[in-house]
């Protein structure tokens, strides 16, 4: 009886340190802005999705931002995803999960109906697991926002061509001194390629 009562008591605190980390998982999961989905197969259900979902959705789920859910009765993503994704790009998501399923290791830029009506760009990255058999058994993905992150790049893009097309000769150097870039104008005015003067110092002009 000894030996039942410590296996006993073993199997309890087992099951503490098991439930206290997946509590401590829903609380890092509960802190990330990307949202964490899994999707069961081949009937492609949506077994899993964390609370931050509910700032991206048009409709929000309902879910707890501490308490991830589990669905007892599994919803079928493609209801719930044409709600949200817009109407243009679904057929990318459609394309892109039939590549996922064949093992493709590839991100999908789309764009969803936020919350506020806006549209926002959400970047999609999965993984694909597979049986005992060799079989698909479910897909594991992530979501992010990159709204930001495509305006700052377009910003950028706009700049850099505001600098190409300049009519000044513009000369970007590092904190060393020397050239990192000069634009178009500057090789028309002076006569040299770019090739000639980045990694060197603006006294090139003077020994030219």
């Amino acid at each position: 009886f000894a030996a039942l009562r410590l296996l006993l008591l073993l199997g309890r605190r087992a099951e503490q340190r098991a439930r206290a980390s997946e509590e401590r998982l829903a609380q890092v999961v509960a802190t990330l802005p990307e949202v964490i989905w899994s999707i069961a197969l081949p009937g492609r259900e949506l077994q899993y999705i964390s609370p931050a979902v509910n700032k991206l959705l048009t409709r929000p789920l309902g879910l707890s931002a501490h308490d991830p859910v589990w669905y007892s009765k599994p919803a079928t993503i493609s209801p719930l995803l044409r709600g949200v994704v817009y109407e243009a790009d679904q057929s990318m998501l459609a394309v892109w999960l039939d590549a996922v399923l064949a093992g493709a290791d590839e991100a999908l830029d789309l764009r969803i109906l936020h919350n506020d009506g806006s549209l926002h760009w959400l970047e999609l990255r999965a993984n694909l697991t597979l049986d005992g058999h060799g079989q698909p058994q479910r897909i594991d993905g992530i979501a992010s926002d990159i709204s930001e992150r495509l305006m700052a790049e377009s910003q950028l893009r706009k700049l850099s061509r505001v600098v190409e097309q300049s009519p000044a000769s513009i000369v970007i150097t590092d904190t060393a001194g020397q050239i990192e870039y000069v634009n178009p104008r500057y090789c028309e005015t002076t006569g040299y390629t770019p090739q000639e003067v980045i990694g060197q110092t603006p006294r090139i002009h003077a020994s030219g």
